[in-house]
Parts: C-alpha cells; structure tokens; sequence
C-alpha cells in the first residue's frame, strides 16, 4: 500500500529571507558593539598590541626569564603608546595653528561656490536662507580664533593646549 503523508510541511528560506536575516544580525552585533564601545574599543587595542609584540617577547624568551621578557615588551609597548599619543598631541597642536592661515583659501573657494550659484541661477536669497546669513556676511569669522572651530572649551582650545606643548618641548 502507500505511505501516510506527515503533517509537517519543511519551508526552506529563500535568498531574500536569508539577506534581512543577515542583515538584522550585521545590525545587531554592529550596534551591540556601539554599545559596548567603551569595553571592545580596549579589549580590540590590547589584543592588537599582543600580536605585534608576541614575536618580540617569543625570541627575548629564548635568551632570558619569562618575567624579564615580559617587563621589557611592557616597557617597550608603553613606551609605544606613549610615543603615538604624544605624536598626535603636536600635530593636532600644529594644525591648530595652520587653520587660520588657510582662512582666506576657504573664503575664497567660498566665494567661487557662491558665484557658481549665481551662474545656475540660484538667488543671493536663496544660497543666504540655505548656507545662513552669519557665514556670508562673516565668512572670515568661521576660521578666525573667534570663530565656531576655536570657541573657547572647544576644539581649538585643546588643539592650542596641545600646541602650547610642542612650543615648550620640541622634539
């Protein structure tokens, strides 16, 4: 005789299905992470540090004590990071001080931007009501040391601490 058929239907995903899924999932771990920045951010940067120091202690291993190996690589990797801090520190420091002479550059491309409106037609109303009335009538005060970009507690008080750093201290 025949069989019996089964009551259970088998559904098999298509692509479709299979693409929001993933994706779902990619937005999950991705805002999980976001999340957890504070806590993947280190965990993902000593992680980096061990597998670009692991081969420097391996072979200090083979000539000395594990311990004294691993004091020196630590030293070295502080040393490291201390560098690249400090490195970044002055180029900000430098940058900060290279914005305003590139004030009348920008105003420049700014007034080539307003006059290829001018060009296509658009009004002196209209690019004013869609870049704001404070930027075309000062366009200079957006890099000068008043300007949005350096009030003070912002980031171009950091940048002129920084700055103030490398003055003192020049490599």
């Amino acid at each position: 005789m025949s069989e019996p058929m089964s009551d259970t239907l088998t559904v098999r995903p298509t692509r479709t299905t299979l693409l929001f899924v993933t994706a779902a999932a990619v937005v999950i771990v991705v805002g999980g992470i976001k999340a957890a920045n504070h806590i993947v951010a280190p965990v993902m940067l000593s992680v980096s540090l061990v597998i670009v120091v692991h081969p420097l202690r391996a072979r200090f291993e083979r000539h000395m004590p594990r311990w004294a190996a691993s004091v020196i690589v630590l030293i070295t990797t502080v040393m490291l990071i201390l560098s690249l801090a400090i490195a970044v520190a002055v180029s900000l420091g430098q940058l900060a001080k290279l914005i305003p002479t590139y004030a009348t550059e920008m105003n420049g491309y700014v007034a080539d931007v307003g006059e290829g409106l001018k060009n296509l037609g658009v009004g002196s109303d209209q690019s004013d009501s869609a870049a704001g009335e404070g930027f075309r009538r000062q366009p200079d005060h957006l890099f000068s040391e008043r300007g949005p970009a350096f009030r003070r507690g912002g980031l171009g008080d950091d940048i002129g601490k920084a700055s103030d750093i490398h003055d003192a201290h020049p490599f």
